[in-house]
């Protein structure tokens, strides 16, 4: 007798009997083999990739990015102040960046 379907991991077809697992969404199921199967595929996509490299990011000067929100930041001064001064430091308990 031909199982049903409907306890079939929606990727594979494989039944509950042949797996460990089945995890159950919506619209869909996946075995626990699946489920390893695409880990090891973003692995191997994520450490095939080039690492990040650091020396590609540009860091602008605190003037530049003022200037920069000067041009689409109407007002709000002591905002601007605040996002250029202390976005370049630590996080702070207080907002005084004087």
């Amino acid at each position: 007798m031909k199982e049903s379907n409907h306890n079939n991991c929606s990727f594979c077809g494989r039944s509950i009997k042949q797996v460990n697992m089945m995890f159950n969404g919506m619209n869909a199921k996946i075995c626990d083999l699946c489920i390893i199967n695409g880990y090891e595929m973003i692995n191997e996509n994520v450490t095939s990739r080039s690492s990040f490299d650091i020396s590609k990011i540009t860091l602008h000067k605190p003037a530049e990015i003022k200037a920069f929100l000067d041009q689409y930041v109407i007002g709000q001064e002591e905002a601007k102040k605040i996002s250029v001064g202390c976005g370049l430091q630590p996080l702070q308990k207080t907002y005084s960046c004087q």
